[in-house]
């Protein structure tokens, strides 16, 4: 599903003339499109890191038992490392439109795979998050022996 914008998209550069519009409707503003992408994946990624660290050290209480016994506790992992391979990778595109795909001297083909690694990174963004929620409502959740839960 977060390949098919920019399959789209190549589709529509190689046989609908797309780039001249692509290149009227970034004009004057690539520069500040790719700059802003490359910082918000940068540090998007960073928090990612951040996130994995936390995850691993709480991976070991007892809590999160439920988790690390499940079959998918290896598909977690994964998730984890697509998310930050793509935001990674997207943050390299961006850095690379900025340096290559310039207002006068444009690369309107750039466009495809910086489309590509930004739909795959709001893709694999939700899913570590959903994972994230459902980390922290294990995590959090009131014990069987919680003295709230005898009293209610």
């Amino acid at each position: 599903m977060a390949i098919a914008p920019a399959l789209t998209l190549l589709a529509w550069f190689v046989l609908g003339g797309g780039s001249e519009c692509i290149d009227g409707l970034m004009s004057d503003v690539r520069a500040d499109i790719y700059r802003t992408t490359a910082t918000i994946s940068g540090t998007l990624l960073g928090f990612l890191i951040a996130v994995a660290s936390l995850v691993m050290s709480f991976v070991s209480t007892e809590r999160l038992t439920l988790l690390r016994t499940s079959t998918h506790y290896p598909a977690m992992w994964e998730t984890f490392f697509q998310a930050a391979r793509v935001l990674g990778a997207l943050t390299v595109t961006a850095l690379v439109c900025l340096m290559f795909d310039k207002d006068g001297a444009s690369e309107p083909w750039l466009v495809v795979p910086f489309v590509l690694f930004m739909s795959l990174s709001l893709a694999r963004l939700i899913r570590v998050i959903w994972i994230l929620e459902q980390i922290i409502g294990l995590v959090s959740r009131p014990s069987p022996a919680s003295p709230l839960r005898s009293s209610q």
